[in-house]
């Protein structure tokens, strides 16, 4: 299988994280209003894209090496400031979840 490379698995780490940093801005008030919810769109979009190379990123997750690991943090912080810890743990969170929403996808498509 083609090698997916570090710089595609970063542009899934920075949608795992706009879409977690969205849908909790979207909640922060305990509402969702569709206002809210369309803003969620353009991270969406990218879904389609994301979801044709979802074996190719879970190959990629699993053999990164400790400078690849390093250059998707520093693609993390510069995106969105974060300093503190749990970074590494944000990045994992971030792409298992967008995993997970391909996964989901992939499970209603082959249902229809």
């Amino acid at each position: 299988m083609e090698q997916f490379g570090v710089e595609n698995l970063k542009k899934i780490v920075l949608f795992g994280a706009k879409l977690g940093e969205g849908v909790a801005t979207i909640l922060e008030d305990g509402k969702i209003e569709l206002a809210e919810a369309a803003s969620l769109l353009p991270v969406l979009m990218e879904v389609p894209g994301i979801l044709s190379n979802k074996d190719k990123i879970k190959e990629e997750v699993a053999d990164l090496s400790e400078a690849e690991r390093a250059e998707l943090k520093e693609a993390f912080v510069s995106e969105f400031d974060i300093t503190n810890d749990t970074l590494e743990l944000k990045i994992e969170k971030s792409v298992n979840a967008a995993v997970a929403i391909l996964d989901l996808i992939d499970a209603f498509k082959k249902s229809q």
